[in-house]
């Protein structure tokens, strides 16, 4: 039966069909555009508000932001700071640990990410029409949008 499972839920075209997207499973099905996962996370971003509304709490985004000691996720065989729901981003080579140890939010399924930097008040989302084979924050097309990102801020910061 588990086999059953993983061959229909990590099948590729999956993701377009009725039931796979009916599915309830709240650590592996979340559905959602770029755009919405990024407004998402600039309400973390910004303290918990949006347009001048206070939406969450402050002693809620501290929880988010709030991350334990590095343990293995057994699922996926990988070290991380996991926190309420989310997790520390992975070293980026060629970005200072200063800017990723900063971000907060959750790689998904295929390369999907979504993170926030209430430092900066920085919030991004990557989601991909074409799944890889990464998971965690390490596919290069994401990097390369991290990277840019992050040398942007950079500059402005220097300005």
């Amino acid at each position: 039966a588990v086999n059953d499972f993983i061959k229909f839920f990590f099948h590729p075209k999956q993701e377009h069909v009725y039931q796979y997207r009916s599915l309830e499973i709240p650590s592996i099905s979340g559905i959602g555009t770029a755009r919405g996962l990024a407004k998402l996370y600039a309400i973390l971003s910004n303290g918990g508000e949006w347009n001048g509304k206070r939406l969450l709490s402050n002693n809620l985004v501290k929880k988010f932001r709030e991350c334990h000691e590095p343990s293995e996720d057994r699922t996926l065989s990988l070290v991380n700071h996991f926190c309420h729901g989310m997790h520390h981003h992975i070293p980026i080579q060629d970005v200072p640990k200063s800017y990723t140890e900063n971000l907060v939010g959750h790689a998904g399924h295929g390369g999907q990410n979504a993170f926030f930097d209430e430092e900066n008040h920085l919030s991004f989302a990557y989601i991909t029409s074409k799944l890889s084979p990464y998971g965690m924050g390490d596919d290069t097309r994401y990097q390369a949008l991290v990277k840019t990102v992050f040398k942007i801020i950079e500059k402005i910061k220097n300005k």
